[in-house]
């Protein structure tokens, strides 16, 4: 993710947010800590955010398997929950923000 976000931002300054909080999951039991990653790079256009889970993705530019990992860790093995949207709402090409739930332990 870091790595798209350098690759994807005009200029030496690349500035990332990161920030974790104690958080619900929508429909789902227990806590959850949410991280959420912002970058202010060219963005993700809205057409291909359902698709950046997807190994090997045609429209990536690296290697396609960034993303679809993140999916396999953070869904299908810890049953966490991932969420791409846009830094600034209805513009896509300001940035973006990745959200993810890991379960808090018991």
């Amino acid at each position: 993710m870091f790595l798209n976000t350098v690759n994807y931002t005009e200029g030496n300054n690349v500035p990332i947010e990161i920030g974790i909080e104690e958080s619900n999951l929508k429909g789902r039991n227990g806590m959850f800590w949410k991280i959420s990653i912002i970058d202010h790079g060219k963005g993700i256009p809205d057409e291909l955010k359902q698709h950046a889970f997807t190994r090997y993705l045609n429209a990536a530019s690296g290697t396609g398997l960034g993303l679809s990992t993140v999916y396999a860790l953070v869904v299908e093995r810890y049953s966490g929950h991932v969420n791409i949207s846009n830094t600034v709402q209805g513009d896509y090409s300001k940035g973006t923000r990745i959200e993810l739930w890991l379960q808090k332990a018991p």
